[in-house]
Order: C-alpha cells, then structure tokens, then sequence
C-alpha cells in the first residue's frame, strides 16, 4: 500500500512518527499488564508476536486513514465490499 519510508516522510512526519511510539507503547502497556495474560503463561515469543500485532494493526490503520484523507474513500470502500461479497 505505502512504502514505510514514504510514510513516516509524508507532510506530517513528525505526528506519525509520535503515533507510532504511542502504539508501541500503548501495546507493550497491553502485553505488560495483563491484558492477554502473564507474560510468564504466554511465552517471550507470543508477548512479542501480540505486540507486533498491534503495532501492525495501528500501521495498516494509519495508511487506510491516509488514503482517505487524499481522497480515495469512495473507490477503495466500494472495491472492499464487491470483494468482501465474494468471499
């Protein structure tokens, strides 16, 4: 969709790179506290696949938001749902 690069360089560099310490530490927050369990029950492995998770989730997000603050709602939302009646 968006190259990282591309991204984080765009108009509001500085905004998106502070987003993204905020889910950084917002999932470690998560992870951390409990949220899916002790860290101790779930493993250093699956701690760190969940976080990553949320981080990519909250990228995908910002891209979708992005593409709809340039304009491209209406054809991308339409594609989603013919596929979506697909499936």
């Amino acid at each position: 969709m968006c190259s990282l690069d591309k991204f984080i360089l765009r108009s509001n560099g500085a905004q998106k790179l502070l987003d993204i310490v905020v889910v950084i530490a917002e999932a470690l927050t998560y992870v951390l506290s409990w949220m899916y369990g002790s860290v101790s029950q779930l493993g250093v492995g699956n701690a760190i696949l969940i976080i990553l998770q949320l981080f990519l989730a909250a990228i995908i997000l910002m891209c979708l938001d992005e593409l709809l603050q340039e304009g491209y709602a209406f054809g991308f939302w339409n594609f989603l749902v013919h596929t979506y009646q697909y499936l």
